[in-house]
């Protein structure tokens, strides 16, 4: 069997096993299934579990976790344009090491991702 072969085996695994969690949750009364959650919810989700399949959930890590080094060089660019763009950076510069510290090490704790391979 060829590795592309096995690849979308996996993928097909994955699908089917996060189409069971779906069938399983949503009759279990003790559990508050809430379903699908869009992309844009995945930040500040409205559940306390994500279950995605592994290429999903790698895709979107990486891709927060791009966007928010992206934005950061951006942020860091513009605040050294003029004289008070330096100042405000000079000025916000511990508060603002203190966000990246606080944002790197945090960005994914708010929530557990299962990843199911």
């Amino acid at each position: 069997m060829s590795q592309d072969h096995f690849l979308n085996l996996s993928v097909l695994n994955a699908r089917v096993f996060l189409v069971l969690f779906f069938l399983l949750f949503t009759d279990n009364e003790k559990i508050n299934f809430i379903g699908n959650v869009e992309s844009k919810e995945v930040l500040d989700p409205p559940c306390d579990i994500l279950i995605s399949d592994g290429f999903t959930a790698n895709m979107v890590m990486k891709t927060i976790a791009g966007t928010a080094k992206g934005m950061g060089k951006m942020l860091k660019n513009e605040l050294k344009q003029g004289f008070f763009g330096k100042i405000g950076m000079l000025l916000s510069a511990r508060n603002l090491k203190r966000f990246k510290n606080t944002a790197s090490r945090c960005i994914f704790k708010s929530f557990d991702i299962y990843l199911l391979i």
